[in-house]
């Protein structure tokens, strides 16, 4: 063909492999989308890219990597950054979208993400749609993470990793450092490190990550370490530090406020090995963890 269009799709497209590129200036950083009915990619390895730039004109915006109807696609060791849009959009680092299985998401680094819509859109470091299964987040660092804030909703807001349906995720070994103010500091908002948007979404397995949250907000604003709604059955869930600072700061969600620890282990049926203490992070921007920091002992090994 002659054009280029996100309109369509491809597919068996197998064995791609997508490495090692500078990615700018786009709407789209990587677009992968195969046929659930036709044809899906098979082999898809998306690894070492760095998507995004320093320089405005230049920006990715909506999405740093999209993918659609895959079979075990690698996503691995790329730097996904200031993605940035005002329009009336909700843009993501990394969005694994429907017919995705067995994937793997690891070792990326997402930062610098703005939805700067006055009417109130999302921005999610890693966003996992419904009809998934079995999608491992491990290793990723996200920070930075920014919007307008639209009241307590799951959509219009900041969420580091967000999850919105799908079985059998396995979220492992992730640092969230959610902080800094959101553009409208007039109106109760919401955020969170981690979010489970749908009780649907079951056997959610979710070890050894920090999830910390010091963002502000308007009066009444809720910047959680964790939310996920009322019915919601994990699989597993133990060995995270929550931490939830500042004004707005609120240790979780569980169909209401959890503010302590063991409340939110009776809702969440694990926990048992989790904490609630400050990582401390080098700096917002820099998060490994200092020597003395309580999460140093706090994991635990996983297989997989």
């Amino acid at each position: 063909g002659t054009t280029i269009s996100t309109a369509g799709t491809g597919a068996d497209n197998n064995n791609l492999t997508i490495q090692n590129n500078n990615i700018s200036k786009s709407y789209y950083g990587i677009f992968t989308r195969g046929v659930a009915s036709t044809g899906l990619l098979n082999g898809l390895n998306i690894t070492g890219n760095t998507i995004g730039s320093n320089t405005p004109a230049d920006f990715v915006t909506f999405r740093g990597i999209d993918i659609q109807n895959a079979a075990a696609p690698n996503v691995s060791q790329n730097e996904i950054f200031n993605l940035q849009i005002s329009t009336n959009v909700s843009n993501a680092g990394i969005d694994i979208g429907q017919n995705v299985t067995d994937a793997s998401v690891s070792r990326n680094k997402i930062y610098g993400l703005k939805s700067l819509s006055t009417v109130g859109y999302g921005s999610y470091g890693i966003n996992i749609s419904s009809g998934t299964s079995n999608v491992q987040i491990s290793n990723n660092l996200i920070y930075d993470i920014i919007t307008d804030g639209y009241l307590v909703n799951v959509i219009f807001n900041p969420f580091g990793i967000r999850i919105s349906g799908g079985t059998n995720h396995k979220i492992y070994y992730n640092t969230v450092n959610m902080y800094g103010s959101f553009t409208d500091v007039t109106t109760a908002d919401m955020s969170a490190a981690l979010i489970i948007t749908n009780a649907t979404a079951t056997g959610i397995d979710v070890r050894n990550n920090i999830f910390a949250n010091s963002m502000i907000g308007g009066a009444g604003t809720k910047c959680y370490s964790i939310y996920v709604p009322s019915g919601t059955t994990f699989g597993t869930i133990n060995n995270n530090d929550y931490y939830a600072s500042g004004t707005n700061g609120v240790l979780g969600y569980f169909g209401a406020d959890k503010t302590n620890l063991g409340d939110w282990a009776f809702y969440s049926g694990g926990d048992v090995n989790s904490i609630i203490s400050n990582p401390l992070f080098n700096s917002a921007t820099n998060l490994q963890p200092q020597t003395g920091s309580p999460v140093l002992l706090a994991g635990t090994p996983v297989s997989g």
